[in-house]
């Protein structure tokens, strides 16, 4: 009875530390209401090879990689991927440019394209 109390104990203990860190790590967010400042297409032959956008006034989000654009500015970067998720929210996103409205992404640190993260969805206002 003692030897299966030890080993369940050490079981959950390794399944514990096995599956628990990456959930832990995880920091799901919000940014403020802002107005949206650049899309581009990404690509080949830049920095980011996913299509991105960038919020005016959001320029650190801890677990998400920045990027000066334009040179001598740092804006976070949200890369979208370009599935039908993607292409949606770019479309909002577009919407929101040429309007002139604001837009709050939700995102979590964890779900990133190369270490930019990734809205894991986007209002328009």
């Amino acid at each position: 009875m003692k030897k299966s109390l030890l080993l369940c104990g050490l079981l959950t203990a390794l399944v514990a530390t096995t599956i628990s860190p990456s959930r832990a790590s995880a920091t799901p967010g919000a940014t403020t209401w802002a107005p949206v400042e650049m899309i581009a297409a990404g690509g080949t032959t830049t920095p980011v090879s996913y299509p991105y956008f960038t919020l005016a006034g959001v320029t650190t989000i801890a677990g998400c990689a920045n990027l000066g654009v334009p040179t001598g500015t740092t804006k976070v970067i949200f890369a979208m991927t370009v599935d039908d998720r993607g292409k949606e929210q770019m479309s909002l996103i577009q919407s929101a440019l040429l309007s002139g409205r604001s837009v709050l992404v939700n995102y979590d640190t964890t779900v990133t394209l190369n270490g930019y993260c990734q809205a894991t969805a986007v209002y328009i206002k």
